[in-house]
């Protein structure tokens, strides 16, 4: 079985060349039932009942949230090559741009919703799609300075949420 990044590859290269019936064969591939139970069991080892990361509590924004600028975002996927920086997980991300168009163009097997509700619908935007992470978010005194910033995939994202990266047990690849 390929994997998801290499599935979407694929979808992209026949897409590109109008081949669209190929294309959503490539999607179709993706087995979504399997990446859903693989989210619900990372979520439960960083927030279920039985969890063992401790609890950050989130404390008073310590900085003022400043907005990323476009250019150091990109500058921020590309200088990590698509690829989510935590080391227990170094996906190849893929890019949202991509995936919104895929969607457009294949809603019926990559359907996109604004706030990719329900989860199992849109979960290869939730595993696979690149975000920017800040290594220390603003509430532990982070800021939006290139050298904060790394790639990561949203369920990377979405876990660490507001813990430090110590809490959960993480490293970030250099």
């Amino acid at each position: 079985m390929k994997s998801v990044e290499l599935l979407v590859e694929e979808a992209v290269k026949a897409a590109i060349e109008n081949d669209l019936e190929r294309a959503r064969s490539w999607l179709r591939q993706i087995d979504f039932v399997s990446l859903d139970a693989e989210r619900t069991k990372a979520r439960e080892l960083v927030w279920g009942k039985a969890s063992t990361v401790t609890r950050s509590i989130r404390p008073a924004q310590k900085t003022s949230r400043a907005p990323v600028r476009s250019a150091d975002m990109f500058a921020t996927f590309q200088r990590d090559r698509f690829t989510c920086r935590y080391a227990h997980c170094q996906r190849q991300t893929i890019y949202l741009p991509v995936l919104k168009e895929l969607s457009r163009l294949f809603q019926d097997v990559l359907p996109y919703q604004k706030n990719w509700f329900p989860v199992q619908r849109h979960i290869v935007y939730w595993m696979w799609g690149t975000s920017l992470e800040h290594r220390v978010s603003f509430p532990f005194g982070g800021t939006s300075e290139l050298s904060n910033l790394l790639t990561a995939c949203y369920q990377c994202n979405d876990l660490k949420n507001y813990h430090q990266l110590e809490n959960l047990g993480w490293s970030v690849t250099e």
